[in-house]
C-alpha cells in the first residue's frame, strides 16, 4: 500500500518534471492518496518514472494514466502476451493426439503429455473458440480476427479489474450480490407460486 510519504514524493517529482502545469495544492496529496492507496510504494514510483520518461505529450499525468502505467508494468512482470504473441502461441500449440495413440520417445512408448499453455488467458480464449479444432488454417484470416477480438476483450476486462480502485470494485461486488439475492428471491417466489398452483 502506498504511504503518504511515497505519494508526496511522487507528486513532487511530477511537479518538478512539469513545473508550469502541475501544482501540488493541500488537497492534492489527499485526493491522489484515495485513488492510489492500493498500489505498492515501488509500483507507484515506477509508474510515475515510466510515465515521465516515456510520455510523448507535454502534460502531467492524471491518476488514471498512472494507474494505466501500473497495469502495463504488472502485465510485463506477469508476462501477459500481446494479441500477436497470443495468436502465435495458438498457432504453435501442438494438437492433442487422437485417443489410443502413443508417443515413441528414445525407443520407448510413452503416454502423450498434455500441452501446457504458457499463459492461461491465451488457453481460455483458444478453448472458447474451439481449440484444438480452432484455428482452421483454411480460414486463418477470419479466425485470427475472431481471436483478436475475443482476446482484446478479455485483456480489457483484466485491465479494468487492475485499474479499478478498490472502492469501485467493492461497490460493483456489493451491487452484484444484491442483484443475485433479488433474483434468487424472485425465483423462490415464482417456484412457490408454481407449487401452489400444482396443489390446487
Amino acid at each position: 500500500m502506498a504511504n503518504n510519504q511515497t505519494i508526496s514524493t511522487a507528486l513532487k517529482i511530477i511537479a518538478a518534471a512539469y513545473p508550469q502545469r502541475f501544482i501540488v495544492e493541500p488537497d492534492t496529496v489527499r485526493v491522489w492518496a484515495s485513488f492510489v492507496v492500493d498500489m505498492e510504494d515501488e509500483l507507484l514510483s515506477a509508474s510515475v518514472a515510466r510515465f515521465i520518461s516515456s510520455s510523448v505529450h507535454a502534460f502531467p499525468p492524471t491518476i488514471p494514466e498512472i494507474r494505466a502505467q501500473a497495469v502495463e508494468l504488472r502485465r510485463e512482470i506477469v508476462g501477459v502476451p500481446t494479441s500477436f504473441e497470443a495468436w502465435e502461441e495458438v498457432i504453435r500449440a501442438p494438437k492433442p493426439l487422437p485417443a489410443g495413440y502413443k508417443v515413441v520417445r528414445e525407443g520407448q512408448v510413452v503416454d502423450a503429455e498434455e500441452y501446457v499453455w504458457p499463459h492461461p488467458i491465451v488457453e481460455r480464449i483458444a478453448r472458447r473458440l474451439g481449440w484444438p479444432r480452432f484455428p482452421d488454417l483454411a480460414n486463418e484470416m477470419g479466425d485470427r480476427a475472431h481471436f483478436f477480438r475475443a482476446y482484446d476483450s478479455e485483456s480489457q476486462k483484466l485491465i479494468r479489474a487492475e485499474t479499478q480502485i478498490p472502492q469501485v470494485t467493492k461497490y460493483v461486488e456489493e451491487q452484484k450480490s444484491k442483484l443475485l439475492l433479488s433474483v434468487a428471491g424472485e425465483v423462490g417466489q415464482l417456484a412457490a407460486g408454481m407449487a401452489i398452483r400444482r396443489t390446487t
